[in-house]
């Protein structure tokens, strides 16, 4: 069998149903001292839930800060990213056409969109090490890996 790398790209998207429990939750009863009545501040809308607790705040002034974060996920200011690497290969037996395949790193997902481009840039690079692990078990060799243009849409 023959085998080939036609392409290896790293790509950014948007995670759209990143797990934000790590900041608080919305509740519509006061589940500590700390909790946020939104309806006493204004911020409260119709079919809303009144308060806001954060998860790891030990003070009023941590709460305040997750608050305003999660508010700030919630009109869309700050949102968050995936990061994968993907090749593109093909392999073919005898003079048959090519089969073309998608492989890919195991993918970071949750990455706030107002972090440093030096953090996104580890994480590309991470994925890119991880895919080349696959493509190294799939039976490619380092030179192989090492001849394709990586792309990044990023």
């Amino acid at each position: 069998m023959r085998k080939r790398i036609a392409s290896i790209k790293l790509v950014r998207e948007v995670d759209t149903d990143a797990d934000v429990s790590w900041i608080g939750k919305y509740s519509d009863k006061k589940e500590s001292t700390l909790s946020i009545d939104r309806q006493e501040r204004g911020d409260m809308l119709h079919n809303e839930l009144r308060y806001f607790t954060s998860t790891n705040a030990t003070n009023k002034k941590e709460a305040e800060q997750d608050y305003k974060r999660m508010e700030s996920i919630n009109s869309g200011s700050i949102w968050f990213y995936s990061i994968k690497a993907i090749a593109g290969i093909q392999t073919r037996e005898g003079v048959s056409s090519w089969l073309y395949n998608k492989i890919s790193s195991g993918g970071l997902w949750g990455l706030e969109s107002d972090g440093e481009e030096s953090d996104f840039r580890e994480v590309e690079d991470g994925q890119l090490d991880d895919l080349k692990e696959v493509l190294l078990t799939l039976g490619f060799s380092n030179r192989q890996i090492g001849k394709v243009k990586v792309e990044r849409d990023c």
